[in-house]
């Protein structure tokens, strides 16, 4: 069977653009406020947007192009093996989240200030040091039993890889420097960077003129589909929703930020395990396929 995963990928893309906007246009014609509005209505959460202007909209939609993009150039190359990944394309990989959350910030801070936009000085966060694994433990759990229910041998059935690139990397990459720039990747800059653009930016700006809940769908079906494996946009988008939850919860970029910290490096450390100790795979369920 042919591969769905990029007709469906590309779906999933249409639906958060012309979702996103089609709440937001409703919210604006009928909602009590409009796209001058203070922010929405209780329960809002601790996540400021009160600031944001129709204008960063825009930003929104260039962010939602450039990941549209993006997947658009992964399906017209050929696909990769574990052998074709270079130090050269991770460090280009790490030089464009940099830069993506660089703009991003730049944007957000033309408005107010770091600590009201991201919640810098949060007071609470020693309890990132229970939040973080905490949390990270039940959503292993929760993508165990997504594995056990028979999910991916319905994925493998459509003839979809299940398996990320990143992941097969770490199974079966030969070049050190190439494994200690992926690492770095994965447990540095990808949870600060995505969680910046994607909850820090994208989510705030949705949530003020649609509505939290707006706000939480499709910020967290674009950090799912952004990733290109249909396989795991499931996974990611609980994974999305929860790191939305967190920070509405806490008001800090912190938490999301730990707790994305602590999956990658979690996931990292098992696909390490499993390659270098023999440990047996089937120890560590999930692990061996979703990120």
């Amino acid at each position: 069977m042919n591969d769905p995963s990029q007709l469906a990928l590309a779906l999933i893309f249409l639906f958060t653009l012309v979702g996103a906007a089609c709440a937001i246009l409703l919210r604006s014609q009928f909602g009590q406020s409009g796209l001058r509005a203070t922010p929405p209505p209780i329960p809002q959460g601790k996540v400021s947007a009160w600031f944001y202007r129709p204008g960063d909209l825009v930003g929104a939609l260039v962010l939602y192009l450039v990941f549209a993009g993006l997947f658009a150039l992964s399906c017209l190359a050929a696909p990769m093996d574990a052998e074709d990944y270079t130090a050269g394309a991770l460090i280009f990989s790490m030089v464009f989240q940099l830069i993506l959350a660089a703009v991003v910030c730049r944007l957000a801070l033309r408005l107010t200030n770091s600590n009201q936009w991201l919640g810098w000085r949060w007071k609470a966060w020693p309890w990132l040091f229970l939040i973080g694994p905490g949390v990270v433990i039940f959503m292993l759990v929760i993508f165990w039993l997504i594995q056990l229910s028979g999910y991916l041998e319905w994925m493998e059935s459509l003839g979809v890889e299940t398996i990320q690139d990143t992941v097969s990397l770490l199974q079966e990459g030969r070049d050190p420097v190439v494994l200690i720039l992926l690492v770095i990747t994965a447990t540095l800059i990808a949870p600060v960077c995505e969680e910046v653009v994607f909850r820090g930016y994208l989510h705030p700006i949705l949530k003020k003129y649609g509505g939290v809940w707006v706000g939480a769908l499709f910020s967290s079906l674009l950090f799912s589909v952004a990733h290109g494996n249909l396989a795991v946009a499931l996974p990611l988008f609980l994974l999305g929703a929860i790191l939305v939850w967190l920070y509405e919860l806490t008001g800090s970029i912190w938490a999301p930020i730990a707790v994305h910290f602590c999956f990658n490096a979690t996931t990292v450390f098992a696909q390490l395990a499993t390659r270098n100790m023999e440990i047996p795979s089937a120890i560590l369920p999930g692990l061996q396929v979703f990120p």
